[in-house]
């Protein structure tokens, strides 16, 4: 069992490609419901960064959290959980952080 993987070199240059990476994406989606994206162009420094702010806001108090909290996804920032924030219940929660490979 292979994680797909999706290689978008080319994609602006070559019609043909692009299709193709468009029906790969579709296939992994509904098939995996996730995939790994090679040659995006995006610096490791920026996604070193965007992990490094994502451990920050999980890693803060739930009441400086709970401002994003929401279930409206037309909302243009918001934060989801596998719990209610305004619950008096604390629930374990266990979260997943896929690393990009560069």
């Amino acid at each position: 069992m292979c994680i797909p993987v999706i290689n978008l070199q080319g994609i602006d240059r070559d019609e043909t490609r692009r299709r193709k990476v468009i029906e790969e994406v579709e296939r992994s989606c509904e098939e995996w419901g996730f995939f790994q994206v090679l040659n995006h162009g995006i610096p490791s420094t920026v996604l070193d960064e965007v992990i490094h702010g994502v451990r920050r806001f999980f890693e803060q108090d739930v009441e400086l959290k709970k401002p994003y909290y929401s279930r409206d996804l037309k909302r243009k920032v918001h934060y989801n959980a596998n719990f209610d924030l305004f619950q008096e219940i604390i629930i374990a929660v266990s979260w997943l952080l896929i690393r990009y490979s560069s």
